[in-house]
């Protein structure tokens, strides 16, 4: 369960999720969560690529009125 004043790191490369308890939280602070670029595969035309990805960075999340996220 989170507490307040908790860092919590996630890295993700596997497309696993995770779930966390903010029951007696009432906000979250993503510092920075990066998305992967996208490729050459369905849905492309030959040769074209995806995007580049994204960023969102220092971002507060009111979490009052949820227990899991």
């Amino acid at each position: 369960m989170a507490q307040v004043g908790d860092t919590i790191t996630y890295t993700y490369s596997n497309g696993n999720s995770v779930s966390e308890d903010v029951s007696d939280v009432d906000e979250v602070v993503v510092e920075y969560c990066d998305g992967g670029g996208g490729g050459e595969g369905v849905g492309f035309s030959a040769g074209a690529q995806g995007g580049s990805g994204g960023r969102v960075e220092n971002v507060t999340i009111d979490v009052a009125n949820v227990s899991t996220i």
